[in-house]
């Protein structure tokens, strides 16, 4: 591996490779191959999300009033995500160690972060940007991971508008005895304590989870805000960004590879290879294949 050059002291200084690109697009595959490969850590923005969803609703595992009060908002607990995936991030660089870093990084004020650690800890940047050049392969990819989501013992069913919130609102249910995973859809009186009752969920013999909202951490990938599961929510997240992620990286060397082309490991391997050339690479974007 290059050794991302030498301070003052002749000491190798760490390398930080921060993923970019939309969901499904193949990140955490790819980051998590060159954490592997570096034998250093990866932080995931999406692991510390997971870990906070509890805290989006606080009836969730003990769903039993009429109205839900939430406390802490989707936004609030992205950020919260970002800033926690940053300062664990700074304290590995602190230690002087190569870190992978995997987040959309789709707004200019996320690659201006990973500027100002590079700069403060003496690291070498480098961004790994995978992107899907076939939108009918990447569609597929996507839902082909919300189907493995989904677990035989998970019932997962959606309503609008009783929690006040959007087309995303949805209760899930799960319990040791369900039949395969299906999707059913109630009218909108349905609040969540009501639904476990009709579906016959609150019985002895059943062991019964209730979250609310989003999603908690006992729901599948499929039914997590930050894991769109159809095209429809690529679609929105990419009018949301209005082009934002198109920003310019400046000296940052990146390499840009269309993991809807070639398979995966010949993905991570080709950049692997980059990063091994990385001293002696001119270009400031690589592309792949």
């Amino acid at each position: 591996m290059a050794e991302s050059g030498k301070d003052g002291r002749g000491s190798r200084r760490p390398l930080l490779v921060a993923m970019k690109g939309h969901p499904g697009c193949g990140k955490t595959t790819v980051s998590r191959a060159i954490a592997k490969a570096l034998h250093c850590p990866v932080v995931d923005k999406d692991d510390i999300r997971d870990c906070s969803m509890d805290l989006e609703c606080p009836c969730v595992m003990s769903c039993t009033c009429e109205s839900k009060t939430f406390n802490f908002t989707s936004h609030k607990l992205n950020t919260l995500s970002y800033v926690v995936m940053w300062r664990v991030t700074e304290t590995q660089l602190e230690l002087g160690l190569d870190v992978v870093v995997d987040c959309p990084l789709e707004r200019p004020g996320l690659f201006d972060k990973a500027v100002a650690l590079s700069e403060k800890f003496g690291a070498t940047l480098v961004i790994v940007e995978c992107y899907s050049g076939d939108n009918q392969i990447w569609k597929e990819r996507l839902e082909s991971r919300a189907e493995l989501g989904m677990s035989d013992t998970q019932i997962v069913f959606t309503t609008r508008p009783s929690l006040g919130r959007d087309e995303h609102d949805f209760y899930h249910l799960e319990s040791n005895d369900t039949p395969r995973s299906r999707v059913l859809t109630m009218d909108s009186s349905d609040l969540p304590q009501l639904a476990a009752r009709k579906l016959g969920a609150e019985t002895e013999t059943r062991k019964t989870v209730l979250d609310v909202g989003f999603g908690g951490p006992t729901a599948p990938p499929s039914k997590r805000w930050h894991k769109p599961a159809r095209w429809s929510d690529i679609e929105k997240i990419l009018e949301k960004y209005a082009g934002c992620f198109k920003y310019d990286t400046g000296s940052t060397k990146k390499i840009m590879v269309d993991t809807t082309a070639v398979p995966s490991q010949e993905a991570v391997d080709a950049v692997l290879r980059w990063l091994e050339a990385l001293d002696s690479t001119t270009e400031l974007v690589t592309y792949y294949p």
